[in-house]
């Protein structure tokens, strides 16, 4: 952008702050990579400003804490369904239980087979 100042560069950077905030709030996270360029294109380009006052950049630094936040939280989640779902795989295959004398023991369970409908 021609005539382009560090407070419009910091205005979209906010404006992008709330849009990454809402796609991690509401599990729209395909358009993750999308708003990283995006954030890195904005960074780029700042820097080739004045840098700004401290005071100016410390709501993009709570909102971008705030961001780091959620997509933490967002991995933990992900994290945790894959580790049910694989639990859950594991569950059809065998079955953990123990004996009288508290040892554990594996029953392995038969696999699923195909069914075969005939006419």
């Amino acid at each position: 952008m021609q005539n382009e100042t560090s407070q419009d560069v910091l205005a979209e950077m906010d404006a992008l702050l709330e849009l990454e905030r809402t796609a991690l709030l509401t599990g729209d996270l395909d358009v993750l990579p999308d708003l990283m360029a995006k954030k890195e294109s904005l960074i780029e380009r700042l820097t080739r400003h004045t840098m700004p006052e401290q005071t100016e950049l410390a709501a993009l630094h709570v909102k971008a804490e705030r961001n780091q936040l959620l997509m933490d939280h967002a991995l933990a989640g992900i994290r945790d369904v894959a580790k049910r779902m694989s639990d859950l795989r594991r569950t059809e295959k065998s079955l953990e239980t123990y004996d009288s004398l508290g040892r554990r023991k594996m029953i392995t369970t038969a696999s699923r087979g195909t069914v075969e409908k005939r006419a």
